[in-house]
């Protein structure tokens, strides 16, 4: 009996590190003939405070404005994605992205945030078997280079949002991605460099799964730093080679200057941002 009871812990052992062995290469995506529906949700909370000009904080203080303000924040945005039959080595792709809701308070009252007229945009395009996106319309309008550009950048971060080893990793392994990002805005170039690790913790049903750590610094248009990190779980669905869950912790420092103030009043504080995005995949 106790011959037949090692004999079983070994082979448990050896399914064990047979499994904790296997090496997938994964290859992020967009496939034909398939639907993708995704849904971004992101709660925030700002501490805002005010420095400066003692002459305009007295104004305030006067006014009755009263630091730190705190605003909390939550916004919803569906992202749906419909590809079509490969013909000449490529495949169509339409694009729908919809921002279905946003509410904010600050220091506890309920703001109104009106929705925009073009809250909801259609794009329409075009993608290789390879990966590469190029898009024709927005809401069946034509696109002049420049606005192409600048969707296409959009769109690009979007589904190459993470690049991985161009060779197979197994549980365990871990890699780091750069992200350097030129964000055109209101007539400036806004910077952003960020650093995600992704370590492989395991693989089970066909799925992936991968703690992140992350690191951002980001300039924005000379009015704003924001510098920070955190924490996440992506999960890779490895039948249809994308993301399905990505879910992102992160707290940033900020220090802004503001419009119609003097040079020397300063806007800074906290954030801390929960994002949860969920994708499902399903053919047409």
């Amino acid at each position: 009996m106790k011959k037949i009871a090692t004999i079983y812990l070994l082979l448990i052992s050896a399914l064990s590190q047979l499994k904790a062995q296997q090496s997938v290469l994964f290859n992020m995506k967009y496939m034909p003939n398939r639907t993708y529906t995704s849904t971004m949700k992101m709660d925030m909370n700002m501490e805002m405070t005010m420095t400066g000009d003692s002459t305009v904080m007295e104004q305030m203080k006067n006014s009755d404005q009263k630091f730190p303000m705190i605003m909390q924040m939550q916004t919803a945005t569906d992202l749906g994605i419909k590809t079509g039959a490969i013909s000449a080595n490529r495949f169509p792709i339409n694009m729908t992205i919809d921002v279905t809701g946003s509410k904010m308070k600050m220091n506890g009252v309920e703001q109104t945030i009106p929705m925009p007229a073009d809250a909801k945009q259609n794009i329409s395009g075009e993608c290789t078997l390879d990966g590469k996106l190029s898009f024709e319309s927005v809401t069946g309008t034509k696109v002049g280079d420049s606005v192409k550009q600048q969707l296409t950048k959009v769109i690009e971060m979007i589904q190459n949002g993470i690049i991985f080893p161009d060779k197979p990793m197994k549980v365990g392994d871990t890699f780091t991605q750069d992200m350097p990002v030129d964000i055109p805005l209101a007539g400036n170039t806004s910077k952003m460099m960020a650093k995600a690790v992704y370590k492989l913790i395991a693989i089970e049903n066909k799925k992936a799964y991968f703690d992140v750590v992350f690191d951002m610094d980001m300039k924005l248009a000379n009015t704003m730093d924001m510098k920070g990190g955190g924490s996440g779980k992506l999960v890779y669905d490895m039948v249809n080679n994308f993301q399905t869950t990505m879910q992102e912790t992160m707290k940033v420092d900020y220090s802004m200057t503001l419009p119609q103030m003097p040079p020397s009043m300063k806007m800074g504080g906290k954030m801390n941002m929960l994002i949860d995005q969920t994708t499902v995949i399903s053919g047409n």
